[in-house]
C-alpha cells in the first residue's frame, strides 16, 4: 500500500474514533446523573434575585427518562422570596379538585442539599443557576424506587 494511501486510510480511522467519542445519549434520555448537587457561585441570588424570582415547570424526568409536563401544570408558577417564603400558584388549570389557587410554605439552604418544603413534602434541590434549576425526590412504589426529577425555567 502507497504512503498516501496508508495517510488516508489512518486519516479515515482517526476521524470515525473521533466521530464515535462524540456520541450523545439517545434522545429522551438525560445523562447519568450528577455525583453531587451543583450551584451557582450565590444559589440564594439564583433563586430569589436578592427580592423574588417565579419560575414555571419546563419538564421531568423519571428514572432519567424525559417526560412532559402535564397540560394541568403548564400555567404553575413558583415564586421564592429572599426571606425563606415560597409560593406556589396553581394556575387556572388545576389537576385536582379542591385544589386552592395558591399556598404558601418555605424553602432553605440545608448543610447538604438545599432544600423546598411544600405542604407536607420536602424536595432536595438538585441544581441552581440563574436560568435553571432542579428539585428532585424518590418515589416508592411496592418494590419499586422511581427516581423524579422536575426542571424549572424563570418567568420572564
Amino acid at each position: 500500500m502507497s504512503t498516501r494511501i496508508q495517510s488516508i486510510f489512518f486519516s479515515l480511522l482517526i476521524l470515525v474514533l473521533w466521530a464515535a467519542s462524540c456520541r450523545t445519549d439517545a434522545p429522551g434520555k438525560l445523562p447519568a446523573s450528577y455525583a453531587e448537587p451543583i450551584f451557582s457561585s450565590d444559589p440564594a441570588k439564583s433563586l430569589t434575585s436578592n427580592s423574588y424570582k417565579t419560575w414555571k415547570p419546563f419538564f421531568y424526568t423519571r428514572n432519567g427518562q424525559v417526560e412532559f409536563i402535564d397540560s394541568c401544570e403548564t400555567d404553575d408558577r413558583f415564586t421564592f422570596y429572599s426571606n425563606g417564603d415560597l409560593k406556589y400558584t396553581w394556575g387556572t388549570q388545576h389537576c385536582y379538585l379542591n385544589e386552592p389557587d395558591s399556598e404558601m410554605s418555605n424553602w432553605g439552604f440545608g448543610s447538604n442539599p438545599a432544600f423546598i418544603h411544600l405542604g407536607t413534602a420536602n424536595f432536595s434541590v438538585y441544581e441552581l443557576f440563574d436560568e435553571r434549576f432542579v428539585i428532585t425526590w424518590k418515589e416508592i412504589s411496592g418494590n419499586d424506587t422511581i427516581e423524579r426529577s422536575k426542571h424549572f425555567v424563570p418567568v420572564l
